[in-house]
């Protein structure tokens, strides 16, 4: 279903960690963890309805970090290292779309099959997973994550506000458009591609 991330997006997502136009002033970041059915409800409902509202236009970028609450799930840690192992290949929203769409299949072997599913170098990715190379950073993730008040998951930021657990789209839209109006002044209204009046 590489639907939601690419349907019309518009947005190059080679080698990018992040949706958005590269110099928009305000910054999303979404903490989350990729066992967690509550980061996979906001990723395949609500992230698609900001990417249409926002991410389309020059405001807004949205990164994902990780967020592993290893206790309750024994999958996310190395899951979230497939994900930076994704990234080498500038595939790495894919990746994330996938393993949020299949998250009952995160055991190592799962992960390098969802690799070759999305057409990518396997045999690059198997190496990278099991090196462990990206385990400090996925950890030093989910520090920040908790160092900004994060405790469970999902957890956003909104460049100074905080959003606890998968709130709905109107949600984020009320701090999201709070911050624009404050940072840029009054919102424009983006007219989607194709709208006949």
């Amino acid at each position: 279903s590489g639907e939601l991330i690419h349907a019309g997006s518009g947005l190059d997502f080679s080698n990018k960690d992040f949706l958005g136009k590269e110099n928009a002033p305000i910054i999303i970041t979404m903490y989350g963890d990729l066992q967690d059915p509550f980061s996979g409800k906001f990723f395949r409902e609500t992230l698609p309805q900001i990417k249409l509202e926002y991410l389309n236009g020059e405001d807004v970028k949205f990164y994902f970090k990780h967020f592993t609450l290893n206790s309750i799930h024994p999958f996310a840690q190395k899951a979230a290292e497939g994900a930076e192992c994704a990234k080498e290949q500038g595939r790495y929203f894919d990746f994330l779309e996938y393993m949020f769409d299949n998250q009952n299949e995160l055991s190592v072997s799962d992960l390098k099959t969802a690799f070759s599913i999305l057409g990518m170098n396997s045999n690059k990715f198997s190496e990278c997973l099991d090196s462990s190379k990206y385990k400090s950073k996925v950890e030093s993730d989910t520090k920040e994550a908790q160092s900004k008040g994060g405790k469970g998951t999902p957890y956003f930021t909104i460049d100074d506000k905080s959003i606890s657990g998968a709130q709905p789209f109107s949600e984020f839209k009320k701090v999201i458009d709070n911050q624009i109006k404050n940072r840029i002044g009054p919102i424009k209204q983006i007219e989607p591609k194709g709208k006949v009046r």
